[in-house]
């Protein structure tokens, strides 16, 4: 099964302080273990590059060593393209009165539903529920098909 993640399901692998880091890598490996194929969105990379390197201190880490550390752990995994139809994302968020915050987790759902992702796994399930697209289901991790 294919399926993608959210930034803070990404920014929790990387992290060995954070109290959901056990958990979101034992969510990775089972997935992995199962033969399911993670396909990284651009967004979703750019944002966790964004976070990990504005954190307070002593959280931040140098931009270069964030770079080092999601190639490191990311960089054999396939990257979907950006979506061409922008303009279309951006019509249907002032159709949907949607902004702010929003605004990317939606561009993160509809990238992973037109490449044709299974699931897109987040711990922020609320801020996906009123995303809905058919046949991507969002999940929080443990929660395996």
């Amino acid at each position: 099964m294919k399926f993608s993640v959210d930034s803070n399901y990404l920014i929790c692998t990387l992290q060995s302080w954070n109290p959901l880091h056990v958990a979101t890598l034992a969510d990775l490996e089972q997935r992995l273990d199962r033969g399911h194929l993670l396909h990284l969105i651009p967004h979703t990379l750019l944002e966790t590059y964004s976070v990990m390197t504005r954190m307070p201190d002593p959280f931040r880490k140098p931009h270069s060593i964030v770079h080092h550390m999601m190639h490191e752990n990311f960089g054999d995994f396939p990257v979907l393209p950006a979506p061409s139809t922008i303009w279309t994302i951006l019509e249907d968020l002032a159709q949907r009165n949607l902004g702010g915050g929003q605004t990317y987790d939606r561009l993160i759902a509809f990238t992973a539903h037109q490449a044709g992702m299974k699931q897109l796994v987040t711990w922020n399930l609320k801020h996906f529920q009123s995303h809905g697209f058919p046949g991507l289901e969002i999940v929080r991790p443990g929660e395996l098909s």
